[in-house]
């Protein structure tokens, strides 16, 4: 359905995702459009198509799925426009001496003949600047608007896009559509490459082949590299533009342009600019407080807890400043649960927000820095494996020379979402002084989960067939079979047979994708576990959210707002800032908003079409996924996934995951060949490198 008129007024508006609330007025009537519209303003003449949907509290309304606008036809419509927040100080009464006077011409005045304005009564200097600037800033977004939606690039991105250039959105574009890839986030080569096709660029354009190093490298780092070796870069930006050329004079300028970091040694280095900023200053700091960082390392059982709760003890006693901490806030509570004593994501130590005192260009950053350091004498961080470089480098940063800093975390398990291997760099360094735990201590009630872990770990052989409460193998071969199996066992057995709610349970699985992947198997849970309900669902953008669905957030995103409630439920604090694999609980739906509002422990977030990428269901997650969270019964898929996957590390880390029992479902061989493949997960990182410390 298509409907076309003047924009009447504007009910609400969401400045930070463009979704709005606004009155059409059609030639027969007054339509409500709701949807994500980023340029609408009152008076402005819209063209959208529009699917009908029906609001708990409003009625009929139309749903926006493509738009656009110009400039009004009619006077009633360029007064609204004209007295509109856009042309402060004009107000209604001159607006509409100004139409009266000059009816439809009045934007040619406006932009060619100013001087004729000064024939109506009110003009002033200053309001005929305001009008002829109101309306360039109008015609230049609402023809960037159009100009980039002809290249199928989302109202999101547009909106980033023309915030970033303006007026030069075009002409940015026109002349190197590449500069987008590194100015927009979330806009990367690939798209980049459509748009220069559709403009003529030469595809052995210089503009081309330094997006396409810029990409590869940056891609490197979201994998988890700090770097790139130059072979491997060549190799595969010859397999992205298929054209012969120079790579190193290439790299080179590049990094006069301040895009990357060539670092020459025995074999050359590429670094993003940001990465190498925070390796090589990381590397610095952790070589001069050397004598005051310890680490403990060990498996499940071997320890670590017992003596970090007796280090936390000895030091009480001495009445030292002790502080807790840990990557992610399902570790923090659980190392606060084990040792008594307060444990806080490194974010919420180190007082993630907006920072910049009263200066109106805050940005988000900690308030807790270099010049302005924690108050510790002994600072204990858990989970290290899951500690990334740059989260690393800015808790260091905020240490005291004078603080004792210990390191716990098993080395073993997967390394961090994040570029880097902190763990394992600093142990490997030899710098350090490392407490290696070994000795299998903790074996509850005869445990076969630690004994087992320990096997894998080792390259052992594991007896599936001996039976125990703790350890289970149910052997089935049918993929099918196995992903139903899963959903009974999950939603009907195990809460009966352990007499636990189903939060407790997690299914983990190397893969999404596959019939024993994330995607499928949240499918088939949600709709035994929480099934579909018309007044207690949502449908946003292509995903379905229902009443206490179990939800994570699977990016780190800084900026997203929360508060913080008590037990009543009231808020009594905020923040900003929610992170990968926090896991929570749809407790409300917005139907009128198209928002869903998730509780993370103490925290609630408002998710709405802008943030919604950022959420998926939890019912199922994959192994990297679960690092720092333990749960009374894990269930994990035997089932084929892509070979990378299927290695020792991944087994072993989701073993250690399971605290009173793990149940797998599946194929024996699988389990084997995930034994007998010590496959490392080998990142490029140079922490604690001598080139950085010489």
């Amino acid at each position: 359905m298509k409907i076309e008129g003047s924009i009447d007024s504007i009910i609400f508006r969401n400045e930070e995702n463009g979704y709005s609330v606004i009155v059409v007025k059609t030639k027969k009537d007054y339509l409500t459009l709701v949807g994500e519209m980023y340029n609408v303003e009152m008076g402005l003449h819209i063209r959208a198509e529009v699917v009908e949907v029906e609001s708990v509290n409003y009625g009929l309304q139309y749903k926006v799925l493509n738009y656009d606008c110009d400039l009004p036809n009619d006077n009633d419509a360029i007064v609204k426009l004209l007295s509109s927040n856009d042309f402060r100080g004009v107000g209604e009464v001159l607006a509409k001496r100004l139409v009266d006077t000059y009816e439809e011409d009045i934007f040619d005045i406006i932009e060619n003949h100013t001087e004729e304005l000064f024939n109506v009564k009110g003009i002033t200097k200053k309001r005929i600047d305001t009008l002829v600037e109101g309306v360039s800033n109008i015609k230049s977004e609402l023809d960037s608007f159009l100009y980039l939606k002809k290249y199928n690039i989302g109202i999101k991105q547009i909106k980033k896009i023309i915030s970033i250039y303006g007026s030069k959105t075009k002409e940015v574009i026109e002349k190197n559509p590449y500069q987008l890839a590194y100015d927009v986030s979330g806009i990367g080569f690939l798209l980049c490459d459509e748009i220069a096709v559709k403009n003529g660029i030469d595809k052995d354009s210089e503009f081309r082949k330094k997006a396409a190093i810029y990409y590869v490298v940056n891609e490197s780092y979201y994998s988890g590299d700090t770097f790139i070796y130059i072979d491997e870069l060549y190799d595969r930006v010859h397999e992205i533009l298929n054209v012969e050329f120079d790579i190193e004079k290439i790299i080179y300028d590049m990094q006069f342009e301040a895009k990357i970091v060539i670092v020459n040694s025995k074999r050359m280095k590429i670094f993003l600019d940001k990465s190498y900023e925070v390796e090589s200053n990381l590397s610095r700091l952790l070589y001069n407080l050397r004598d005051n960082i310890e680490i403990i390392t060990g498996g499940p059982g071997t320890g670590k807890t017992y003596n970090v709760k007796k280090i936390i003890s000895e030091n009480s006693d001495k009445g030292f400043n002790i502080i807790l901490c840990a990557p992610t806030g399902r570790a923090a509570k659980r190392m606060s649960e084990v040792t008594n004593f307060e444990a806080k994501t490194i974010h919420r130590l180190l007082e993630y927000g907006l920072v910049g005192g009263d200066s109106e260009y805050k940005k988000f950053g900690f308030v807790r820095n270099e010049k302005n350091k924690l108050d510790c004498d002994l600072l204990i961080v858990d989970e290290m494996s899951m500690t990334d470089e740059w989260l690393f480098y800015n808790l260091m940063k905020a240490v005291k020379d004078t603080t004792r800093v210990i390191l716990v975390g098993d080395v073993d398990q997967l390394p961090s979402v994040g570029a880097g291997n902190v763990l394992k760099d600093i142990i490997d360094s030899k710098l350090f002084k490392v407490e290696k735990l070994t000795k299998i201590h903790r074996q509850e009630n005869g445990s076969n989960i630690v004994i087992n872990a320990h096997k894998v770990n080792n390259g052992e052989n594991v007896d599936l067939k001996k039976e125990s409460e703790d350890f289970k193998f149910i052997h089935m071969e049918d993929e099918n079979r196995i992903k139903n199996a899963i959903c009974k066992l999950v939603s009907l057995n195990i809460p009966k047979f352990f007499n636990i709610s189903q939060d407790k349970i997690q299914v983990i699985t190397p893969t999404q994708k596959g019939k024993c992947g994330v995607l499928e198997l949240n499918e088939i849970l949600q709709n035994a576990i929480n099934p579909p309900n018309k007044n207690r669902e949502i449908k946003i953008g292509s995903k379905i959210f229902r009443l206490q669905d179990k939800v994570m957030q699977i990016k780190n995103n800084y900026e997203l707002y929360y508060q913080v409630v008590d037990e009543n439920e009231n808020p009594y604090s905020d923040g900003y800032g929610v992170f990968n694999g926090d896991i929570g609980f749809v407790f409300d739906i917005n139907y009128d908003k198209q928002t869903i509002m998730v509780r993370y422990d103490d925290r609630q977030v408002e998710y709405d079409i802008e943030n919604i990428d950022n959420l998926t269901l939890a019912y199922a997650i994959t192994v990297h996924k679960s690092q720092g969270s333990e749960y009374d019964v894990v269930v994990m898929p035997m089932a084929m996934a892509p070979r990378q996957l299927l290695n020792r590390k991944i087994l072993y880390t989701a073993m250690t995951r399971a605290k009173k029992c793990i149940c797998f479902i599946g194929r024996e061989d699988i389990f084997k060949i995930m034994i007998n493949d010590k496959y490392e997960d080998k990142r490029n990182s140079a922490l604690c490198d001598e080139f950085y410390i010489s």
